[in-house]
């Protein structure tokens, strides 16, 4: 579940970069807020923009890795799932022949 929960704050990050992106749209050059963005960061909402669109396109591919990895764990929980039943069932199968052993065993002593 842990690497599900991984994918959860992976787009939790898209909402915030998106949002943020859509706030760098309303942002002419040349404008109060550009002129702000520039003179502390050293970058423009172009830039800025720039930026966030080539994150949202890493987040989307650490998002498809992680979606892989969620699934490769399930498959491992499912193959674990299958081993630990036939697990149990040699052991039931093992113990009931141990059984039928010892009761057998005792039956010959008692005849004895």
């Amino acid at each position: 579940m842990c690497e599900a929960r991984k994918i959860q704050g992976l787009l939790l990050i898209t909402d915030l970069l998106i949002g943020k992106l859509a706030e760098h749209e309303d942002i002419n050059e040349g404008d109060a807020e550009d002129a702000l963005l520039l003179r502390l960061t050293g970058d423009s909402s172009d830039a800025w923009a720039s930026l966030l669109v080539n994150t949202l396109d890493e987040n989307r591919d650490k998002i498809y890795e992680q979606c892989q990895a969620v699934i490769m764990a399930w498959h491992k929980h499912q193959e674990a799932k299958v081993d630990a039943r036939e697990h149990c069932n040699k052991l039931s199968f093992a113990r009931e022949e141990a059984r039928m052993r010892f009761e057998q065993k005792k039956k010959n002593a008692d005849k004895s």
